[in-house]
């Protein structure tokens, strides 16, 4: 299990995960993304809606899940994930609560630097992964915009 912590300081979160959902669709890489809620979550769906490159997705509970490369969850509705669509790639955005991690190949937590409750929270969730002995990275956005890895600890 490989777990990818991306720390945004010069643009907004949903910004960053679209970019790195595009990748994953582009690799035929099924993915979910988790928003805390109900209001992140139809944000970040139509943020997909009016990106420039359209992704394929819908909304977990929705008839065409299993065939669909990208799936919401609200995780204010459920905490069940069941990855219908065989998915390897989990996105979590901002403080969103979910550590159950181990269905995945590979996750993304995408989060605003310069929100003091999204760093402290992914400080206590890097603290809690770390312990399960994950291989895990994390990567830094520059003044530039470009994500360079950099070593915790």
């Amino acid at each position: 299990m490989e777990i990818n912590f991306y720390g945004v300081l010069q643009e907004d979160v949903a910004k960053v995960a679209c970019v790195l959902l595009e990748k994953a669709y582009k690799a035929n890489s099924n993915s979910v993304l988790l928003a805390a809620n109900t209001e992140e979550a139809r944000n970040f769906d139509a943020k997909l809606w009016s990106s420039i490159s359209w992704l394929p997705h819908c909304m977990a509970g929705e008839a065409r899940e299993q065939e669909t490369p990208l799936v919401i969850y609200d995780l204010n509705l459920s905490q069940d994930i069941s990855v219908k669509n065989q998915a390897k790639l989990c996105f979590i955005l901002g403080e969103t609560p979910y550590n159950n991690l181990e269905k995945f190949e590979k996750a993304y937590i995408i989060f605003d630097l310069r929100d003091s409750n999204a760093l402290k929270a992914n400080r206590e969730r890097w603290k809690t992964l770390v312990q399960k002995d994950y291989m895990m990275r994390f990567y830094k956005q520059n003044q530039q915009g470009k994500f360079e890895e950099t070593k915790i600890g």
